[in-house]
């Protein structure tokens, strides 16, 4: 059996491995008026769900993070990692260098901005449980004759147009 959970670029905790085997993501002119804004916020949450497995688990979180931190120079975070956690950690230096593993990736609710500077101060940001895994087996499941096709791509354009009078009327607020 399988089931469908459809969720929304916000609401990460529907992607989590405990939840979810896999995830689509998909996006459009729903979430946000800007277009630049659906892209970043995208990307945003593609980087995050491809967070790289952890091949070691760091000290749990005891007391403050910044204190493991500071003892062991990476620490595994149980909850949520915001970005009210981790930018006062960034600019204090505590975390350069270092390495910050979460649980689940749907769990890291940082600002692209912050997701940056870790990437820049050399902080590693890993995940006990992947989201996102290659299947190595490669067993493709069962071909979706829909999509077999050599013309997916005109009947998925095909489907977008069709919602274009809903989108300017829910979204646009055109009638």
């Amino acid at each position: 059996d399988q089931s469908i959970i459809d969720g929304a670029l916000g609401r990460k905790s529907l992607g989590a491995r405990a939840v979810a085997e896999g995830i689509i993501l998909c996006t459009g002119a729903s979430y946000h008026m800007s277009m630049d804004k659906v892209i970043e916020d995208t990307v945003n949450i593609y980087r995050i769900m491809n967070l790289p497995k952890a091949d070691t688990l760091p000290p749990e979180v005891e007391g403050t993070l910044e204190k493991t931190l500071k003892q062991h120079g990476e620490a595994l975070v149980n909850g949520a990692l915001t970005d009210t956690m981790v930018v006062p950690l960034l600019r204090s230096g505590v975390l350069r260098g270092g390495r910050l593993v979460v649980r689940d990736p749907s769990k890291v609710l940082l600002k692209p901005d912050t997701l940056d500077k870790l990437q820049t101060r050399g902080v590693a940001l890993q995940a006990v449980d992947a989201a996102v895994e290659l299947n190595l087996s490669g067993d493709l499941g069962i071909p979706v004759p829909d999509y077999v096709e050599e013309n997916v791509s005109t009947k998925v354009v095909k489907i977008i147009q069709s919602y274009t009078g809903v989108v300017d009327k829910m979204v646009w607020r055109k009638f």
